[in-house]
């Protein structure tokens, strides 16, 4: 079974075969960089980051009771970060724990 007269199966290609698909090779990858670029500068474009921005916002993406980190809030004694509730805040503060994740130094 070959293409074009050539016998692939026992590894004995003609020249023209290896040129046709030389050609074949150079044409692809070029077709391949220039849609790849393509494809990256569209991303890119003002248009493409307007989508995303009115995509998410209309999705709720990160909002809201759905949140995992909804209704939570960081505090610190200055050596460890504590998550909790906010309804947990005031007590937090009067006990001498400062607001925020990060240690202030």
């Amino acid at each position: 079974m070959g293409f074009g007269g050539e016998n692939l199966n026992s590894g004995r290609t003609s020249e023209a075969g290896k040129n046709r698909w030389r050609l074949h090779r150079e044409t692809f990858l070029l077709t391949a960089r220039k849609a790849q670029v393509l494809a990256v500068e569209a991303s890119r474009s003002e248009t493409a980051r307007q989508k995303r921005k009115v995509t998410l916002a209309e999705r709720g993406h990160m909002q809201g009771e759905k949140n995992s980190q909804f209704g939570t809030c960081w505090v610190t004694d200055g050596v460890k970060p504590v998550k909790i509730k906010k309804e947990q805040l005031d007590e937090y503060l009067a006990k001498g724990f400062m607001r925020g994740r990060k240690t202030r130094v």
